[in-house]
């Protein structure tokens, strides 16, 4: 004869385990939260484009992002090894732009609402919010960054203010 508790704690396994499934499944159907993909020829389409390359390890195609004076201080290698310490946690964030912002000079600020996604059965699901904010400047009809963008948090040579 089963006791109320024993029904009690076999009714709260199988909750614990359909939520695993359903996390698992939605996971599996849309991977990368079938964000809309914004035009290229935006700041935030590049901001978009950027953190997609990083995340897919095309550093090459990231790079083309920056702008001229940024690559002299930033190669492909330094973006590999300055982006690699990220890359395990950024495969579970979600990016949500926040507003974008003329500023003088020609430039753009695109802010961004970083949202990273750890799912730890049996304990549930934790969020943690960041935001992130892109400099970015024509560059021959073109948007490139004009600072260096997160996830890469610096390079070598780079003076802010010098791009």
């Amino acid at each position: 004869m089963r006791t109320l508790s024993s029904r009690w704690l076999v009714a709260v396994a199988g909750v614990v385990v359909a939520l695993i499934l359903v996390s698992v499944a939605v996971a599996l159907i849309n991977p990368r939260g079938a964000a809309e993909t914004l035009p290229e020829d935006t700041p935030e389409g590049v901001v978009q484009r950027f953190v997609l390359a990083i995340q897919d390890r095309d550093y090459s195609l990231a790079h083309g992002y920056l702008s001229d004076e940024l690559k002299k201080t930033c190669t492909v290698a330094q973006m590999e090894g300055n982006t690699r310490w990220s890359l395990d946690s950024m495969q579970d964030n979600r990016i949500a732009l926040l507003d974008k912002e003329e500023l003088s000079g020609g430039r753009t600020q695109v802010r961004v609402r970083v949202t990273q996604v750890n799912v730890s059965p049996p304990f549930g699901v934790n969020e943690y919010n960041h935001e992130e904010r892109y400099i970015l400047v024509q560059e021959n009809g073109e948007w490139r960054f004009a600072d260096p963008p997160w996830p890469l948090t610096w390079c070598p040579l780079y003076t802010p203010g010098t791009p």
